[in-house]
């Protein structure tokens, strides 16, 4: 499966990156929301881990822009984040919940994380 994923923290990308991989995932890590967008386009994932928390823009920017997109806006998405589940961006992806996301709070259970991207890829077309 084309993997995505764009987190600001580079450390936890390259572990994320490395785990995948040897499950035999295809991936591709971006550092910043910016570079994260342009990817969604230039990879065409079939999965995207995303951090909601990041500088010029946010990671919730490019979120809005996926399901705002008719072409995209139905790709799974694992939202792996420090964020707190008080903060207001953390609540309003909770508070409209898609189908095709799910939350992760960091520190994340690698094992778990792993079950939900058995599940998407089980659900591909």
């Amino acid at each position: 499966m084309r993997i995505l994923v764009v987190d600001d923290d580079q450390s936890f990308a390259t572990m994320l990156k490395e785990a995948l991989e040897a499950k035999g995932h295809t991936v591709t890590c971006r550092f910043d929301p910016v570079a994260g967008a342009a990817a969604l386009q230039a990879v065409q994932p079939e999965l995207l881990f995303l951090d909601v928390d990041m500088p010029a823009g946010g990671g919730a920017g490019v979120y809005s822009g996926l399901r705002g997109n008719p072409a995209m806006g139905n790709l799974p998405v694992i939202v792996v984040t420090g964020t707190t589940p008080q903060n207001l961006v953390w609540q309003k992806l909770k508070a409209s919940p898609h189908p095709r996301t799910h939350l992760f709070a960091k520190p994340v259970d690698l094992a778990e994380l792993m079950k939900w991207v058995d599940g998407f890829a089980s659900q591909k077309p």
